[in-house]
């Protein structure tokens, strides 16, 4: 019979190269987000870059300095989103050792292989943005914290939660609310609480936060382009941890029930595992909670895509319910373990697949698809064609995927907007500069208009569509109106 040492040495490298299979899996073939492509802009050039970090971009330093670096080996969709996907595949160890700390090894196995088909975890160890990163501190600094209460006299966990904690909130700002979960969970330490290694903890994070407070960017427009939340929301967040499945989320929400119920004694009576509940379930739902609330009554900041750091706390609480079934009905937990990793694999098959079916928040289509934009518009073109970009911030990745072809075979690109779009975001569009459509029409025999006019709408703008089309009209025809799912293309040609 094998030891569980010994079981434990084939069980966790599968599940990694499982992971790794999922995460590298067809991660090119989506085209890039505006997201990722302001990534590539931003740190480009290093001055360029802390310039932009401290006035404009007040979210994301610590994953902009690292790019810096890794995008030396190229700006194509590989290079951008590998970096991603290992911060991704090792996340699964980290979930691993973190869940076998709390509550052993059975617990460890499940969590990993829960996080490990979950489109949540996939979708954003795909993207050339932070949140892979943010996932993998939060890990980390979650794994030290519990190392701490269990020992407050060690050094190593007690530098090792700082270093961690200060690099998640670094690499991502809404990470600060689980940081917040913790010190407030200690409240429910069986043992005498560890206020002062705590105390220690926090006047060091507080003190290297100093330099991301006093940015202008921190207290910019950045998140200005949000909407207050609708009610639907609220829920949506809870259905992406359960991987933007609502039959999965059905499934959890049994394991989630069961696990209530066969707790209560527990959560009432003081010990280790009523501070491991409390502090897992507040892990879950505090950070989705307080944004939403908050988002409603001083500052929009919640969108139910935005609290990925939140899946470890829900899938260890997951898994803890699933081993309780394993302990009391057997066949229970292998129905619901089966029953959540085949619909989470079916799901994932949706998104791999660009099936128009089966999603509530992650879209298996990338909306406003650059790429095949780009090879429309190339493919349609004529010698004295020009392309009008409105508003500013659709050009970068226009022009990204334009890049790739030949100068002679580019089309002429006009910039119609009086300003700049404000690099942190925001909700003012610049004006339309309609002196550049003085004379088009003998310049150009045709004229491509390209608008993202999901986003024109949602920054209450969509007027500003109107007005430019009413332009060129004196000048051209409209022979053309294409969508490209939340982008729209009118030709216009000469009469």
């Amino acid at each position: 019979m094998k030891s569980p040492k010994q079981s434990r040495s084939w069980f966790l490298p599968i599940i990694i190269v499982i992971a790794t299979f999922l995460a590298f899996f067809a991660f090119r073939d989506k085209t890039l987000v505006l997201d990722e492509i302001s990534t590539i802009n931003i740190v480009r050039d290093w001055h360029t870059m802390l310039q932009i970090m401290w006035q404009d971009e007040g979210n994301m330093w610590l994953y902009y300095l690292i790019m810096h670096v890794w995008l030396k080996l190229g700006t194509t969709e590989l290079v951008l989103r590998s970096l991603s996907v290992i911060f991704g595949i090792l996340t699964v160890p980290a979930i691993y050792a973190l869940a076998e700390e709390i509550a052993g090894k059975i617990v460890a196995r499940i969590s990993s292989i829960l996080l490990t088909v979950n489109l949540y975890f996939i979708f954003y160890a795909q993207m050339g943005r932070s949140y892979s990163l943010a996932l993998l501190l939060v890990t980390c600094a979650s794994y030290a914290f519990i190392k701490l209460m269990k020992d407050p006299s060690s050094k190593k966990y007690l530098i090792m939660y700082i270093i961690a904690s200060i690099l998640a909130i670094y690499t991502y700002l809404l990470v600060g609310l689980i940081i917040a979960v913790q010190y407030i969970s200690l409240i429910t330490v069986p043992k005498k609480t560890p206020w002062k290694p705590m105390i220690i903890t926090a006047l060091a994070i507080g003190i290297a936060m100093i330099p991301l407070i006093l940015a202008p960017s921190f207290h910019g427009h950045q998140l200005d382009w949000l909407q207050k939340p609708k009610l639907v929301y609220l829920p949506m967040g809870y259905i992406l941890l359960a991987g933007d499945s609502l039959i999965v989320s059905v499934l959890y929400g049994f394991v989630m029930l069961g696990l209530l119920l066969s707790v209560k004694k527990e959560l009432l009576t003081q010990g280790w595992n009523r501070f491991i509940l409390i502090w897992l379930g507040a892990w879950t739902m505090f950070p989705i909670v307080f944004g939403f609330l908050f988002s409603l009554v001083f500052k929009p900041i919640y969108e139910p895509e935005s609290f990925n750091t939140v899946l470890p706390g829900f899938i260890i609480l997951a898994a803890i319910g699933l081993e309780k079934l394993l302990n009391s009905h057997k066949w229970l937990f292998r129905v619901l373990l089966t029953l959540i990793v085949v619909f989470s694999l079916v799901r994932l098959g949706g998104w791999y697949s660009e099936s128009l079916k089966m999603h509530v928040a992650i879209d298996n289509e990338e909306p406003r698809d650059w790429k095949e934009l780009v090879e429309y518009i190339e493919d349609e073109r004529k010698p004295n064609d020009a392309v009008i970009l409105y508003a500013y911030y659709i050009r970068p990745p226009f022009e990204y995927y334009l890049s790739r072809y030949p100068m002679a075979e580019r089309p002429h690109i006009l910039e119609i907007s009086s300003g700049t779009y404000a690099l942190g975001g925001g909700t003012v569009l610049p004006e339309p500069d309609f002196k550049v459509l003085d004379g088009l029409s003998n310049r150009f025999d045709r004229v491509w208009l390209v608008s993202s006019y999901n986003d024109t709408y949602w920054l209450g703008r969509e007027h500003q569509w109107l007005e430019v089309e009413t332009e060129l009209e004196k000048y051209f025809k409209v022979t053309r109106d294409v969508n490209f799912y939340e982008i729209r293309i009118q030709l216009f040609e000469n009469r």
